[in-house]
């Protein structure tokens, strides 16, 4: 099951992380994005209270041709690692199709978004697949 909560720490993104076994943590290449995700690291070790087992993903967004994107997308690559999914890059397709009410896969599936999201959502069903329950899991995707 996918939850898929609200950007803030709501009771609705409280509860998924108190239910979840994975989280998916979706990171602006910013580097004030960097700072918020230490609070939500920290309130999902508290909500989860040290439970073993919840697995923290990370979905770098937003990712631009600049230094300073690729700087940001570096530090999450180190401190996630091998739990640091593909990034999806910046394009302007994905703001069309959020305003056509339309999953960008429907909108144009051959843009960038489009491609970076089916790229990402392959690599977190081999990550699933390969988890010794078969991926039977919660997923929670903030």
């Amino acid at each position: 099951m996918i939850v898929d909560c609200p950007p803030n720490l709501g009771v609705t993104t409280v509860n998924a992380f108190a239910t979840c076994r994975i989280v998916v943590i979706t990171i602006e290449c910013k580097f004030e994005a960097l700072e918020a995700v230490l609070q939500l690291m920290h309130t999902l070790k508290r909500v989860t209270k040290g439970r073993a087992g919840i697995i923290p993903y990370a979905l770098p967004t937003f990712l631009e041709r600049t230094n300073v994107s690729r700087d940001v997308l570096k530090h999450i690559q180190d401190q996630f690692r091998h739990l640091c999914l593909p990034p999806i890059h910046k394009n302007t397709r994905i703001p069309e199709a959020f305003k056509a009410r339309a999953p960008i896969g429907s909108y144009d599936q051959t843009s960038t978004g489009a491609l970076d999201y089916m790229t990402t959502a392959r690599e977190l069903l081999n990550h699933l697949e390969a988890m010794p329950s078969g991926g039977t899991q919660s997923t929670a995707a903030i």
